[in-house]
């Protein structure tokens, strides 16, 4: 009998013990959950939640539900940003020097302005 005990006993541990790893787990998922992602070949953020790109139009951050119509790779390299709040682009500078462009002919804003100058300069 009292070995049936210890047995029962042990089990119930074993339950409380691996049910509460799993709640653990659980929430270090959901607190490392990616809100936005950074899209250096583009200079171009993206809002996980809303479904939402977030780029500069050449005077100002848009919000929109679409992608800017000049972002045509679909073979992207993306950052996950570690940010918390509304704009993400308030870091942009650092954004763009810690994490650089692997593709300077994606055409971003910064090479649709070196070409934009470019085109200046040769007329």
């Amino acid at each position: 009998m009292k070995n049936c005990i210890r047995i029962l006993a042990s089990v119930l541990v074993l339950l409380c013990v691996s049910k509460r790893q799993a709640i653990a787990q659980d929430r270090n998922i959901t607190e490392h959950e990616v809100v936005y992602y950074y899209l250096p070949d583009w200079e171009i953020y993206y809002y996980v939640p809303e479904n939402q790109w977030i780029y500069f139009d050449g005077k100002h951050w848009v919000y929109e539900d679409h992608a800017p119509e000049w972002f045509n790779d679909k073979r992207v390299y993306k950052v996950d940003l570690d940010y918390k709040g509304n704009t993400p682009f308030i870091n942009h500078i650092y954004n763009r020097e810690k994490y650089p462009s692997h593709n300077p002919s994606a055409g971003g804003p910064r090479y649709k302005a070196v070409e934009r100058e470019n085109k200046t300069v040769k007329n």
